[in-house]
């Protein structure tokens, strides 16, 4: 017996009817029509959507490329190194637009050294990009040393990334199978100004000022990643203008450490403190039902003095095997927590063992620990040997 299958109509279905006057669903089948229909409205929307974020009309676009051809004080009379105004830029996922940025004006001197700041998704890659001549704004004006850049052709941008911007990624972006060195040599070939020999000359007196001479013949993967740091920045020593995106990551990086840092902390200081006063807690008990015992002792002639300092010689050496073990449980823990948020974050796990705080939480937890021990026998030696007895039966 065959099975029907029933379809239920969606909003998009019932405009379809309305505009087509045709039947969206057709022998218990979505109509093709209906599907070609529904792409030809996703693609509208797209358009639309691009229309709407593209804002320049096309007698601005044309009057700013007479501006940016007809500028004659590029890289000769210019105020500021870089000037930014009303800047914005939006992508399009699908059909919904994102803006990364939105009216953001800077201004940057020679000489200075600026450090932008801000959370994951804020937009600093992005701006850092536009700044770079990566990408083009969807609105607003970039000027590189008098020189609006917002508008000039690919060719145009990758002249002026060549001659006067380094560019230093997020995750490096060397090139894996060639050493230090030619990594350093790659932008010194582009520009065409060396001979080859003068290029492995200059790469060895860059690679020298930060010590990396000897690693020269090293490839990235040999490399840490800090030496492949300095490695980058060689490479544009020389620019006009350096962008060092790798800066917000390394932010990135030290705000993660200082957090699982914390973490482990605090899961070390709860796991000795609930192991140290779980134990003496379950003491208390003991010594309770050790009375009999301590009159025994009391009966025999050993003074109660000496008894109390065996007892508290029992229960320190309890105590410590306690904070001990206390301490191994949540190391382990906080290791495994730890891989496992940089599994999840993607980031280094990097594992340092608080000792400091390990050791005052330690000695504070024993301490109380044993107050609460010699506590306890103060209050059981100052009962007489027949209340002992007596309680205990």
């Amino acid at each position: 017996m065959a099975s029907t299958r029933y379809l239920k109509k969606t909003p998009l279905m019932e405009q379809y009817e309305e505009e087509t006057g045709k039947l969206a669903i057709w022998k218990g089948e979505i109509s093709q029509h209906f599907e070609k229909w529904k792409q030809k409205k996703g693609k509208e929307a797209i358009k639309k959507q691009k229309l709407e974020i593209v804002s320049y009309s096309r007698e601005e676009k044309k009057k700013m490329k007479r501006e940016t051809k007809s500028d004659k004080i590029a890289g000769k009379d210019y105020e500021h190194l870089i000037v930014v105004e009303n800047l914005h830029k939006t992508y399009l996922l699908g059909t919904t637009a994102v803006a990364a940025l939105r009216g953001v004006d800077l201004v940057i001197d020679t000489g200075n050294f600026i450090d932008i700041m801000g959370p994951s998704g804020s937009g600093k890659t992005t701006l850092l990009n536009l700044i770079g001549g990566l990408d083009t704004p969807t609105r607003g004006k970039i000027f590189l040393e008098g020189r609006n850049i917002s508008m000039l052709n690919d060719n145009d941008l990758a002249e002026i990334r060549r001659e006067r911007i380094g560019f230093v990624f997020q995750f490096y972006n060397l090139l894996p199978q060639m050493t230090a060195m030619e990594n350093v040599m790659v932008p010194l070939h582009f520009s065409g100004k060396l001979s080859r020999r003068g290029k492995r000359k200059r790469a060895m007196d860059l690679l020298r000022l930060v010590g990396l001479d000897e690693r020269s013949h090293h490839t990235p993967s040999e490399l840490s990643g800090d030496e492949i740091k300095d490695d980058i920045r060689l490479m544009y020593r020389e620019k006009d203008l350096i962008v060092d995106d790798a800066i917000t990551k390394v932010n990135f990086i030290s705000q993660m450490s200082n957090r699982q840092s914390f973490l482990m902390e605090v899961i070390l200081s709860f796991t000795i403190m609930i192991s140290i006063f779980g134990l003496v807690s379950s003491m208390y008990a003991i010594m309770l039902e050790r009375k009999f015992e301590i009159g025994i002792l009391r009966s025999m002639g050993m003074k109660t003095r000496n008894i109390r300092n065996m007892f508290l010689i029992e229960s320190m050496i309890i105590l410590l095997s306690s904070g001990i073990m206390g301490v191994i449980i949540g190391t382990f823990t906080s290791y495994f927590l730890e891989t496992q948020m940089a599994l999840m974050t993607e980031m280094p796990t990097i594992f340092k063992i608080p000792t400091e705080t390990l050791i005052r939480v330690f000695l504070i937890s024993i301490s109380v620990g044993f107050l609460g021990t010699y506590v306890i026998l103060i209050k059981l030696s100052r009962q007489t040997i027949m209340d002992t007895f007596r309680e205990t039966f």
